[in-house]
């Protein structure tokens, strides 16, 4: 997410596994995906995620809802304002 964008394909390629093998080592939802689009922060298509530039305040938020660790954890994480 440093690059504010996420292309499916290429970080597969790169880390020698399919696309959905790297989607699905991920938290990445439907429902998730289009709550973040609705309000503006992103656009994805099944290649690729980018964040907005009204998004880009918000990019922490990205980055934690695509983040298995973030699931049904007792841990305590600092908050985005």
């Amino acid at each position: 997410m440093c690059n504010y964008r996420i292309d499916w394909n290429e970080t597969a390629s790169h880390m020698h596994v399919s696309p959905a093998e790297l989607k699905q080592a991920t938290a990445l939802t439907v429902h998730k995906m289009e709550e973040m689009a609705k309000d503006g922060i992103i656009e994805y298509d099944e290649n690729a995620l980018w964040v907005t530039e009204a998004g880009l305040p918000f990019v922490r938020n990205v980055a934690a809802a695509l983040d298995p660790l973030m699931i049904n954890t007792t841990k305590s994480f600092s908050k985005p304002i």
